[in-house]
């Protein structure tokens, strides 16, 4: 065999490999592909994206699909590949409420996300633990999103949720987990 064939065969065979280790550990070049393939395994979507926000490592990602909202967090490996981090599939929009919420943590975060369904709402805040206050009057087509970059550890840092109208009335107040 030549050189320019025994090249050919190696390069072959190492994207062969390459793509067998993609597939067993669910690698992909791009966070969407992943969002794509998490929801077409759970036979879930496909969800409309709503947000992208950059993360220490990786991506977070506001879904929202049907009846449906959904968080996502997407983790860069690898340098360039990426993998699913965190999910919560379906949590369903509960129009009796002023808003619908969820929230999850992980080792090196905690998040809050929802939906707005009362159109007087201008904004939402969450008030930690420690007495600290974060604040949103944007929205990401009536879905919001806190995170903290803190571990978890045994402490959920959030206390309550309020939403306030334009004239800065309480609406809507719960508290948290």
């Amino acid at each position: 065999m030549n050189r320019k064939k025994q090249v050919l065969r190696n390069l072959v065979i190492l994207f062969v490999v390459i793509l067998f280790f993609m597939r067993l550990f669910a690698l992909h070049l791009s966070p969407l592909s992943v969002l794509e393939n998490a929801e077409r395994s759970l036979h879930y979507g496909p969800s409309e994206v709503v947000h992208v926000e950059e993360h220490p490592g990786g991506k977070y990602i506001l879904g929202r699909y049907d009846k449906w909202f959904s968080f996502y967090r997407i983790d860069r490996v690898y340098f360039f590949l990426w993998r699913l981090g965190g999910i919560n599939i379906g949590n369903q929009i509960d129009l009796s409420e002023s808003i619908s919420y969820s929230g999850g943590a992980t080792q090196s975060s905690q998040e809050i996300y929802g939906i707005i369904n009362d159109n007087r709402i201008k904004k939402v805040e969450v008030l930690l633990t420690d007495g600290t206050v974060l604040s949103q009057a944007e929205f990401y087509d009536s879905m919001f999103l806190f995170t903290l970059q803190e571990p978890y550890e045994d402490k959920w840092k959030y206390k309550d949720l309020r939403a306030y109208d334009s004239e800065n009335n309480l609406i809507y107040e719960e508290e948290l987990y």
